[in-house]
């Protein structure tokens, strides 16, 4: 499976919720979620864990098929 970059803007739409309320929620900072949000960079499977927790979804959401 492959890191999907545009799986954290598709969660935050589809869960209604914004980059400062999940930053709230998980502790991590607003620029840090920013960049994760536009595929600037690949987050840690520890800080998909964390983000996969607050939303309420598996981990496994964050990634494709490598077909």
């Amino acid at each position: 499976m492959k890191y999907d970059r545009r799986a954290l803007k598709r969660l935050l739409s589809e869960k209604r919720i914004t980059v400062l309320d999940l930053a709230a929620q998980s502790g991590m900072t607003r620029a840090a979620l920013y960049m994760i949000a536009r595929g600037a960079v690949t987050p840690k499977a520890t800080t998909l864990a964390k983000i996969a927790s607050v939303l309420d979804v598996p981990i496994e959401r964050f990634f494709k098929r490598a077909a």
